[in-house]
């Protein structure tokens, strides 16, 4: 632990939040590169499309993020850097989360395609999560944490994050319950997004393996899917958990925000990125391209049985 004097704190260079910044964008950068051949083959020769402008924007939008967030770690900012910088991470957080939803919503409408009461209730929930979401970023950026009594006010900072071990708080703010809240209605739009996919897949994939049908699009979205929802869910209950149980420790209340940032656009883009790969290696469909006003996406009648590649 190494300490520099500041106004009214220490600062200490091993501050959680910190190292969740580093680890969340290695990570991030892990993840491009070792699905970078399939990226190039299956979405950059793709012709554009919505959803592929929004994977773009999400992998790499929310890359630079990432990265702008840890080059602010080394030195300490000034309180009028971070209050900007503030701004920019919480609108992300929303942005990116809003994007990375959108490109699951979109797999979720294609399955429905013919029942359009399903489809208008998945919109309706969509726009009622991110309302909420948009309701809960005013607030925050109005009243941000480090306003609220007994905050540290940036004293004592490196990269924005206020390393103090301790603000003598006695109980959370309010813009820490936000923020602990703000993910619930995340947590259960995806929760609901990932039940309709399996309902619909689900029943289909057991009769094809009851009769030895292999279909990798089945795979792709049951797999995905549900990883989606577990990356999201696991994210989503360490901000909830963090500001509520450590609102006395500036050095880490955040400290699951980086990895939301992060996890969110993996998640939605390696979702994005293997239906696309498994489209094309299965050669099951001869195109799988949405346009924009209308989502044509649909499941493939064309199967490959287990036993086509036995000798």
């Amino acid at each position: 632990m190494s300490g520099a004097d500041s106004t009214t704190a220490t600062v200490y260079d091993i501050a959680p939040t910190i190292l969740s910044r580093y680890a969340s964008t290695t990570l991030f950068i892990f993840d491009i590169l070792i699905s970078i051949t399939d990226e190039v083959e299956y979405v950059w020769k793709a012709k554009w499309t919505v959803p592929k402008v929004l994977y773009f924007i999400s992998r790499y939008f929310g890359l630079a993020a990432a990265i702008f967030s840890c080059a602010l770690n080394p030195v300490a900012r000034s309180p009028e850097s971070c209050s900007r910088y503030s701004i920019f991470n919480t609108t992300w957080l929303l942005l990116g989360s809003a994007i990375g939803d959108a490109l699951l919503l979109l797999r979720v409408l294609a399955l429905f395609a013919d029942q359009q009461k399903t489809r208008l209730a998945v919109k309706i929930a969509y726009g009622v999560t991110y309302a909420i979401e948009t309701a809960f970023l005013i607030y925050y950026l109005v009243h941000p944490s480090y306003a609220q009594p007994g905050s540290t006010a940036y004293a004592g900072n490196l990269g924005c994050v206020v390393t103090a071990l301790t603000n003598n708080a006695t109980k959370p703010t309010i813009s820490d319950i936000i923020l602990a809240i703000a993910s619930v209605p995340i947590i259960t739009f995806n929760a609901l997004l990932v039940i309709l996919v399996f309902k619909n897949i689900l029943p289909a994939y057991r009769r094809n393996v009851a009769v030895g049908v292999y279909t990798p699009l089945y795979v792709a979205l049951l797999r995905d899917g549900a990883m989606y929802f577990v990356l999201i869910a696991a994210s989503g209950i360490f901000i909830i958990i963090s500001p509520i149980v450590w609102y006395n420790r500036p050095d880490r209340n955040n400290a699951g925000v980086p990895w939301f940032m992060v996890l969110t656009p993996v998640a939605a883009s390696r979702l994005y990125l293997n239906l696309r790969a498994s489209a094309g290696k299965s050669r099951e469909v001869t195109e799988f391209e949405e346009i924009e006003e209308e989502i044509n996406f649909s499941i493939p009648r064309t199967e490959t049985t287990l036993t086509d590649s036995r000798p």
